[in-house]
């Protein structure tokens, strides 16, 4: 009887501990994930708006390199 009541005792300290701990957990897995999205999707664009640079400013000398030459 003593063990079930030591038992009965400790599980709620318990439960609350592993509950915020996974709690935590989870909210650090979500923000590692969205932050890591994020990174991605910024360099993304970055790639994009850099090749859509380059792109222009190639289409831009040979205009020009057709026009005077």
């Amino acid at each position: 009887m003593r063990r079930i009541v030591v038992l009965r005792r400790k599980s709620p300290v318990v439960i609350p501990r592993m509950t915020s701990w996974y709690k935590h957990y989870y909210y650090y897995y979500y923000y590692y994930y969205y932050y890591y999205y994020y990174y991605y999707y910024y360099y993304y664009y970055y790639y994009y708006y850099y090749y859509y640079y380059y792109y222009y400013y190639y289409y831009y000398y040979y205009y020009y390199y057709y026009y005077y030459y």
